[in-house]
């Protein structure tokens, strides 16, 4: 009871307030959703909300009275549950919207377990990046990587993108919070940022401007793009000698 009374008054209720807000504001949207111009129900699915909003509201109190630097030394086991577990859902689980990613429970309600694999992820780069603050920021960077890599590929194989997404400004959060060096950080934003605009011109080129340009026509057309990655591989070839010359 002790420990119940500290964990209330040690409770961040500006949190808790902003979490409950937008958990309501998530439920009549969906109610909203679910309603005719006549204000007739056509769907129910904001009572699933409703129960997996109490649900988790359960789990929040539990959780709660746990203490966290306890849990650092379940995280590795939590991290390879829930990964056998989205690989388990990869084959034998149901089907939804197009993405294999879900085990049924009981009529029309699941469970997604990638949503769980987030806070494993969370919890084992946590305890990871805590406990190598001695080693090199390049490898802590390789090793952090390499924690989110194995879930991203396997829920990428569930055809479920935008759930894969989500891993990715989680470790690069975490990485910078883990003090990584920011070199590494900003060139892996520039990476993504250069992916973005390079997906987005070609569509823009297509569908706005309707007739191609000179700059967009040497990234995909033969024999430019060729040169291009050729140029791109001596200037990476160069920097990679020079840095291991010369630091």
């Amino acid at each position: 009871m002790s420990t119940f009374r500290k964990t209330i008054s040690e409770m961040d209720y500006a949190l808790l307030g902003a979490t409950a807000a937008l958990t309501v504001i998530g439920i009549l949207s969906i109610y909203s959703s679910g309603l005719t111009a006549e204000g007739v129900h056509v769907s129910n699915e904001y009572l699933k909300q409703i129960i997996w909003a109490v649900s988790g509201l359960a789990i929040l109190v539990v959780v709660s009275l746990i203490d966290y630097q306890r849990m650092k030394d379940y995280s590795p086991i939590v991290y390879a549950f829930f990964l056998l577990l989205i690989l388990y859902v990869r084959f034998f689980g149901h089907e939804v919207n197009g993405a294999k990613s879900w085990i049924g429970l009981f009529g029309e309600f699941g469970i997604q377990p990638s949503e769980f694999m987030k806070i494993a992820v969370i919890l084992f780069l946590a305890q990871y990046l805590s406990e190598s603050e001695h080693q090199s920021s390049f490898r802590r960077l390789l090793v952090a990587f390499a924690i989110i890599l194995v879930p991203v590929v396997i829920i990428i194989t569930q055809a479920d993108m935008g759930t894969a997404l989500v891993f990715f400004p989680i470790f690069l959060f975490m990485a910078y919070m883990a003090g990584i060096d920011r070199r590494y950080i900003f060139f892996i934003l520039a990476a993504i940022l250069a992916t973005v605009i390079l997906t987005i011109l070609p569509l823009w080129e297509q569908y706005i401007l309707k007739s191609p340009t000179g700059f967009l026509y040497i990234l995909y057309k033969a024999p430019y793009v060729f040169e291009l990655i050729g140029a791109s591989c001596l200037v990476l070839g160069l920097s990679a000698w020079g840095w291991i010359s010369f630091k």
